[in-house]
């Protein structure tokens, strides 16, 4: 955003507020104040965002679209312990629906927002959370504790927790804002064909494959596919861009402020409070 011309700037301004507004959760719209308090905190937040990937660009040097999962130094412990994560999930799924991710995120799944937030165009995609920012979702957790104990060697992550995508549904071409972030994935469940589960990461198609992890830069453009009969789930972690001292410090700070983004200010309690329901519901069919 710094670098680009005056005209150039107040687009993107204009489209960071237009944003900011887009991403307010259902419960913080209650009053007009209250709706432009948190519109603020995102506008700044993106800001912060813009500028951090601004410097990476300028001073990170050629950085990779997609990245080694030998660059991750506890991918070992995840992979290692993919049997018994891969068992929890079946046995979970198998119980009860992942909530949608829309639905994670404060927004009505099926609203203008919720569907920008959470673009897919065919079918669904559903989130369920297990940290984010160091709060562990016990909620959610207590139903993986094998999972639980692997992802407690994956230090510094932002968020960790499942993502599913259900029979043939399609994730639409997306960017995150946050260059300076990674997403680490671990497909747990590809059902179908070894193609039928794939991510487009770049011009770069991959599929994914049961145990085999898949990192990449969240801010390419990126796009997914589960063309298969059955739910495809992964285990995904929000990790900050491996850098050198000062961008690594900068990049800190900007992960830091992301707690105050719209969709995650209040996302620890709201994932409690889904995950709370989803409970009494498998409790009362068990």
């Amino acid at each position: 955003m710094i670098n680009e011309p005056r005209a150039g700037q107040w687009a993107r301004l204009k489209e960071i507020v237009q944003r900011s507004g887009e991403l307010v959760a259902v419960e913080d719209r209650t009053t007009w104040i209250h709706r432009n308090r948190v519109r603020l905190q995102g506008i700044a937040v993106l800001i912060v965002l813009d500028i951090n990937t601004t410097l990476i660009r300028r001073f990170g040097g050629d950085l990779p679209a997609r990245w080694s999962p030998s660059s991750i130094p506890w991918s070992p412990a995840i992979e290692a312990a993919f049997p018994d994560i891969r068992a929890e999930v079946v046995d979970y799924i198998s119980r009860t629906t992942i909530p949608q991710t829309a639905e994670v995120s404060g927004l009505d799944p099926d609203s203008e927002e919720g569907q920008h937030a959470a673009p897919a165009d065919r079918g669904r995609w559903r989130s369920l959370m297990l940290e984010c920012f160091g709060n562990t979702i016990e909620e959610n957790a207590r139903h993986f504790p094998a999972t639980l104990a692997a992802i407690k060697t994956a230090k510094g992550s932002t968020s960790i927790g499942f993502s599913a995508l259900d029979p043939n549904s399609h994730i639409a071409t997306h960017v995150g804002p946050n260059k300076g972030a990674l997403r680490y994935q671990m497909p747990i469940v590809t059902p179908g064909p070894p193609t039928s589960a794939r991510i487009r990461i770049g011009p770069e198609m991959v599929p994914w494959s049961e145990g085999e992890p898949v990192v990449f830069d969240l801010s390419v453009n990126h796009e997914a596919w589960n063309d298969s009969d059955e739910t495809r789930v992964l285990l995904m972690f929000e990790i900050p861009l491996p850098l050198p001292a000062p961008l690594r410090w900068t990049n800190r700070f900007a992960q830091w402020t992301y707690r105050f983004h719209p969709s995650y200010i209040r996302l620890p309690e709201r994932a409690r409070e889904i995950a709370e329901v989803n409970n009494r519901l498998m409790a009362e069919t068990a």
